[in-house]
């Protein structure tokens, strides 16, 4: 969109506003992607999470450098990721677990393509490592921090390039903290590999572990999001299931007891996608644009206006409409169906993108 603003004179000035149509929150940054194809990332910037080619801070959002046209954007916690329209996957911030993919572990303040030369549709930024899809075949590949076997290799061991994940093709990917999942949204199933001691793999009583296993989910899955020791996924129906551990209410069914297994969302609403974050989860409802979250609220990361946490889902104030949503270690941002960024929650990195270091119970807009 475009906003004519009057000036002195005759002269009339254009200033185009920024439309949004993918969002991503990390530990203590986010970043966007527009419809124009460029990245913009606000918040904490020690590791050079945000891209621009320095390590200072803002709380207003800043271009990631390189002149590249980006297609996808993912915010892992200290570093983030982003496809371009080529099919190249360009990585910058912290590194110390390879998690940048560019055959080092040198911090990068500044975009470095991934080694290995594929062409990639999907990337998704973890704790300390990150896992992509690969164009044509859905081969998955992982690298970074592989403690708890979150590369899939069945092994322990950390690397700093692209590992394939062995038995496993999907058509989207996503790297929690220390656990990794796959859906392949044609024939309904999902994999996960990785910790396994909150039951987040989502394969029954039997401990998994650094090899991939299927999720036991009696229904067609259409997406997953991996959190932190606990995964939730939409099947096709759109009924919102999640799995795991469940002290803060993170499942969202209302018990606060964990399972190994999927488990439906309380609330009877039906969804479009869901994120899980730390402790706690988002979706947006399939009718309506809603926004709903529910888990631990003790930095307002629910939305709702509260600092009370809920193991139901309750409904984000404003009244927004939203078309995707994303949740960060305890803070959440979410793109309105009208391109702009709404963030709530933890705000001392400036990663709610409103210019300020308030946090927020409630949505505020990140400014242009």
């Amino acid at each position: 969109t475009a906003a004519a603003r009057g000036v002195p004179g005759n002269a009339t000035l254009t200033i185009a506003l920024r439309t949004y149509v993918l969002v991503s929150a990390g530990e203590g940054h986010t970043c966007g992607l527009t419809s124009d194809g460029d990245v913009y990332c606000w918040g904490d910037n020690a590791d050079g999470q945000l891209g621009d080619a320095s390590n200072n801070p803002s709380s207003i959002p800043v271009l990631v450098s390189g002149g590249h046209e980006f297609a996808w954007v993912s915010a892992g916690s200290f570093h983030t990721c982003g496809t371009t329209t080529t099919g190249d996957v360009f990585c910058w911030g912290a590194n110390a677990n390879g998690q940048l993919g560019d055959n080092s572990n040198n911090l990068a303040s500044a975009p470095v393509v991934v080694a290995g030369g594929r062409t990639w549709d999907q990337v998704d930024g973890g704790a300390g490592h990150t896992c992509g899809v690969e164009s044509m075949t859905g081969d998955v590949y992982c690298w970074g921090l592989n403690s708890f076997g979150q590369l899939g290799d069945g092994t322990t061991n950390p690397t700093n390039a692209p590992l394939q994940v062995a038995g496993v093709q999907a058509t989207a990917v996503s790297a929690g903290d220390f656990h990794s999942c796959s859906v392949d949204a044609v024939a309904g199933t999902a994999q996960c590999w990785g910790d396994d001691t909150a039951g987040e793999l989502g394969d029954g009583p039997a401990l998994g572990g650094g090899l991939p296993v299927f999720v036991a989910s009696a229904s067609p899955l259409a997406s997953i999001d991996a959190g932190t020791a606990f995964t939730c996924s939409v099947d096709q129906t759109g009924e919102g299931l999640c799995w795991g551990i469940n002290s803060l209410g993170e499942l969202g069914n209302g018990t606060g007891v964990g399972s190994d297994v999927p488990v439906p969302v309380g609330g009877g609403l039906g969804f479009s996608s869901i994120d899980a974050g730390v402790e706690y989860a988002c979706g947006i409802s399939f009718t309506g644009d809603d926004g709903y979250c529910w888990g631990d609220n003790d930095a307002f990361q629910l939305g709702n206006g509260t600092g009370l946490g809920s193991g139901t889902p309750v409904l984000v104030s404003g009244a927004l409409a939203f078309g995707s949503v994303s949740t960060g270690r305890a803070h959440t941002c979410a793109v309105t169906t009208d391109g702009d960024v709404y963030c709530w929650g933890l705000n001392l990195s400036g990663q709610l993108g409103d210019g300020t270091n308030f946090n927020s119970a409630t949505p505020v807009r990140v400014v242009e």
